[in-house]
């Protein structure tokens, strides 16, 4: 779950930077049609979404990677010591700090496992809260008559709205009659989808509750959602009905503490007073300012949806120093196998993509899936020098094998060995587990000569 609510709070902290961008450039597009402005949140959704990254050479938001810049930090601590460990290069949050000397506990982490659990919790009482909204609306207007098509009437309703997510529906009430320009507006939102675009925003904005911005982001959305509606039935109007439909919007408001549904369209609903204005301001746009706001909308979305190229130019392993993909000096060692039940290996030592951060990154180490509790022995002889909780590897092992070798084994569900302990060859030191930032149970094991990460499949037969 932490690991879950860390790639969220990512996506999220990106999203927000992308979120701002927008505010800001609504600005200047005030008096463009409310279409762009609809659209620019496309581009926020897609960072909400999904957890990788387009890269390219247009993009607007630079690549963040711990690893982009060369940096030597102290000589692997011992576990006395508080150290700070990296949780995944190139997430906006890359390192988890242990807590203080000797307590075994990683507070940083036991917060991010709680604030997981209680994100969990917010969404899904905001699914709950969603689909009650809507199962009272569906039994409001259940005995709805119908009209034609996809019209129909009921008494038990204040405004016109649409609900309905395969076969949607226009709901009118009784006692309104059913001019063409609201019976437009509401055709307008099914024609461009906004019944499953609203929805799915919705879904979205509960997966990131905790994130005010995205609150607002929302609430702007559905404003510009509803004012582009507006503005295209007065397009197609073939004569000025501007009074009539701001009139048509004040008697149809729609109270905020009463809404039927977050996801429900109503007519008279999202910021009557700012519609009514913009209704009344509104001409229509000549062809010049159009594809002008065209260039500059695709010009945002396609610098935003993407991130620049940065080039790597070292790569520091876990404890700060640099990973040796071609090593001139390898010592003569045979290891045995860490996890003697379990021979797949489901990421080897090189570049992969991140499956958090869904970026591309080094791997200094190989990750071995196997079940927890599976017994993982000492690849070689040696002396523990450290045991216990390690910020993004969890519950870690690390052996001096002498002249300059060892190894870590890290994700660890429990530790059998303690520092300063002798090992041998073979001998079970710990079992596996999925602690720390871990999408499953595996060991992630490493072997470092002179402090540079070493494909350990070189000390295998």
């Amino acid at each position: 779950m932490t690991a879950v609510f860390i790639a969220i709070l990512n996506m999220s902290i990106t999203a927000s930077v992308v979120a701002l961008a927008v505010m800001l450039v609504r600005i200047p597009l005030r008096k463009a049609p409310k279409i762009f402005s609809y659209a620019l949140w496309g581009v926020v959704l897609f960072r909400l979404v999904f957890p990788f990254s387009i890269e390219s050479v247009f993009g607007l938001i630079p690549t963040v990677t711990a690893n982009a810049i060369p940096v030597v930090l102290p000589e692997l601590p011992m576990v006395e010591q508080p150290v700070e460990m990296p949780v995944f290069a190139g997430g906006a949050i890359s390192s988890i700090s242990s807590a203080g000397a000797g307590s075994g506990v990683n507070l940083v982490h036991t917060f991010f496992e709680i604030a997981g659990y209680v994100w969990l919790a917010g969404f899904v009482a905001l699914l709950i809260y969603a689909a009650i909204g809507y199962a009272k609306l569906k039994r409001r207007v259940f005995f709805a008559t119908l009209v034609r098509d996809n019209i129909f009437e009921s008494d038990r309703i204040t405004t016109p709205f649409v609900l309905g997510f395969i076969r949607p529906k226009i709901y009118f009430p009784t006692a309104v009659s059913q001019h063409d320009y609201i019976l437009k507006h509401e055709q307008t939102h099914i024609k461009r989808r906004d019944y499953l675009i609203k929805p799915f925003a919705y879904i979205v904005l509960a997966l990131h509750w905790f994130n005010p911005i995205i609150w607002l982001s929302y609430c702007l959305m559905s404003r510009d959602m509803e004012m582009s509606c507006d503005e295209a039935v007065l397009r197609e109007a073939s004569e000025d009905i501007r009074g009539e439909y701001s009139t048509s919007l004040l008697n149809l408001c729609v109270n905020r503490a009463s809404l039927l549904n977050p996801i429900a369209f109503s007519f008279g609903e999202s910021n009557v007073k700012e519609r009514v204005v913009n209704v009344l301001s509104f001409k229509k746009s000549t062809r010049w300012v159009m594809v002008v706001c065209v260039i500059a909308v695709a010009v945002f979305m396609v610098g935003f949806a993407s991130n620049r190229v940065v080039t790597i130019v070292d790569i520091p392993n876990e404890y700060g120093t640099y990973a040796n993909e071609n090593p001139t000096e390898i010592p003569e060692v045979e290891l045995d196998w860490p996890v003697p039940s379990r021979y797949n290996v489901s990421s080897p030592f090189g570049y992969r993509v991140n499956p958090i951060t869904r970026r591309q990154e080094f791997h200094n180490g190989i990750s071995i899936p196997a079940p927890t509790g599976t017994n993982i022995v000492a690849a070689y002889d040696g002396v523990v020098i450290l045991s216990g909780w390690q910020g993004g590897f969890g519950r870690a092992v690390v052996i001096d094998h002498g002249n300059g070798l060892t190894t870590l084994y890290a994700h660890n569900r429990s530790n059998s060995v303690s520092v300063g302990d002798e090992v041998i060859q073979g001998q079970i030191i710990a079992q596996a587990g999925a602690t720390g930032m871990a999408t499953g149970p595996h060991l992630y094991f490493e072997v470092r000569f002179n402090d540079d990460a070493i494909d350990p499949m070189n000390f295998f037969q």
